[in-house]
């Protein structure tokens, strides 16, 4: 039911059902002004409640969700939060020598600090020293060897 304002600049759609049998006050959204709404002659009243029953029944046919079959359930965690949890062992090793690494320079940078500090600390830097000449003599050999083939090829 379309319902005019008293000032007769606006007009609004309403439902039957809310003005009633009777009639109802009501007040414009705009100007703010009040008057009493005659209810819809008896015949447009009819009709108008008719169509909001069957509109509300096709609404509650659209909101009513046909059962859905469900879906199985899997028995099994997927790869990715399996792998989640898993330990990269690679990595961790790497991680401790480049620290180890790291901590090794660093007190072989300050040997006199440490030894005036700690004295009985001395052999294991004279330990660390010829471990140190070992790596190098032992590497510069394979680095020879590597390099001399490609040189005669």
């Amino acid at each position: 039911m379309i319902i005019t304002c008293e000032c007769k600049k606006y007009r609004f759609l309403v439902r039957a059902e809310d003005i009633g049998k009777n009639g109802r006050l009501v007040q414009c959204g705009m100007c703010d002004k009040k008057w009493f709404q005659e209810p819809a002659n008896s015949q447009e009243f009819k009709t108008l409640k008719d169509n909001y029953i069957e509109e509300t029944k096709k609404e509650e046919e659209i909101k009513t969700p046909e059962p859905t079959k469900e879906k199985p359930k899997k028995n099994y965690v997927p790869i990715k939060y399996q792998k989640k949890f898993e330990f990269n062992f690679t990595k961790i090793l790497l991680t401790i020598i480049v620290i180890g690494a790291i901590v090794i320079t660093i007190c072989l940078e300050n040997k006199e600090y440490i030894l005036s500090k700690s004295p009985e600390l001395i052999n294991l830097f004279n330990l660390a020293q010829e471990f140190g000449e070992y790596l190098k003599t032992y590497y510069s050999d394979i680095m020879k060897i590597f390099f001399q083939k490609e040189i005669t090829n």
